[in-house]
């Protein structure tokens, strides 16, 4: 892992038992605020702890040991630190919060403490030169490598402002059902209205009605299950980008799939995948769900 430890240096558990849980990064900055606000808002709702995680500086293989040790020592000190006033800050807002330090590059850290049931939410900067590095080094690669759903918060992002609004879902009609199982149940949950949404600019010999019909007829058992959900179905003759960025202006969450990782499919969003230009433009939370099967590569197709 580019040369950098990646051991855990503290976790607090409960019990040792395994329990699903929702996982926020922490990087200790104003901005990050708002995904940890958005995890401790969900945490609260579906009843699952919290486990905070910050990495730090890890020791190389190579260099001075006892230089190095120093340094990682302190580094270890200082995130701990930045944790426990965090945990300490949350304390009676939910039911269960606990903290892990790991060393080593923040992606690295954040894939190997999540288990595949557990919900990760990270944020992403907007606005800043940092914005860039930290969403391609850490919210792509976390996205596209993740066993589990995982969150990207916008920053300054606030859960209050908008609570009844609605809930997108971009899918293609034949992709895998893990992306309209959340968001139906979410939508349930939150009793907000749900947006569906598919792009049919490659589809030249099918009509805009037909589309339509072909989404309503793939989405039934869903509308069965979930007869309360109020939904409203969209098909576009344009870019799968265009069609969820322009869905999603004014919701609470848009959901995505993505291919899941395989021998033969090691994971990754190259720069023409849908799912990382919308984790690039989207200015409400992007909930990014792996696929069961390799056979789709997102839940909405790549662009050229």
């Amino acid at each position: 892992m580019n040369g950098h430890s990646e051991t855990v240096v503290e976790q607090s558990t409960t019990g040792g038992v395994q329990t699903a849980k929702v996982v926020v990064g922490v990087d200790g900055t104003a901005a990050n605020w708002s995904a940890v606000s958005w995890a401790v808002a969900e945490s609260r709702r579906v009843g699952r702890p919290l486990l905070l995680v910050a990495s730090s500086a890890g020791t190389s293989a190579t260099g001075p040991a006892s230089g190095e040790y120093r340094e990682s020592a302190s580094s270890e000190r200082l995130t701990e630190d930045l944790l426990e006033g965090v945990r300490t800050r949350l304390v009676g807002q939910v039911r269960a919060v606990s903290t892990q330090v790991a060393t080593g590059e923040p992606s690295h850290a954040l894939l190997r403490v999540a288990d595949t049931n557990d919900l990760l939410v990270i944020g992403k900067r907007r606005g800043n030169p940092w914005s860039t590095a930290v969403l391609g080094s850490t919210a792509v690669a976390v996205a596209a490598r993740c066993n589990g759903t995982v969150v990207v918060i916008p920053e300054s992002w606030a859960v209050p402002a908008h609570r009844t609004a609605h809930i997108v879902a971009g899918i293609n009609g034949h992709g895998d059902s893990r992306v309209v199982d959340l968001a139906f149940d979410r939508a349930h949950a939150l009793a907000v209205e749900l947006v569906v949404v598919h792009a049919c600019s490659g589809e030249a010999d099918v009509s805009r009605d037909e589309a339509v019909q072909r989404l309503a007829d793939f989405l039934a058992p869903w509308k069965q299950s979930y007869p309360d959900v109020d939904v409203s179905l969209e098909c576009h003759p344009v870019t799968p980008t265009v069609s969820l960025l322009g869905a999603a202006t004014d919701a609470q969450l848009l959901v995505v799939g993505r291919r899941a990782a395989g021998p033969q499919q090691p994971g990754g969003l190259g720069y023409g995948s849908t799912v990382r230009k919308v984790l690039h433009h989207a200015s409400c939370p992007v909930a990014v769900v792996p696929q069961a099967d390799g056979t789709i590569d997102e839940s909405v197709p790549p662009e050229s």
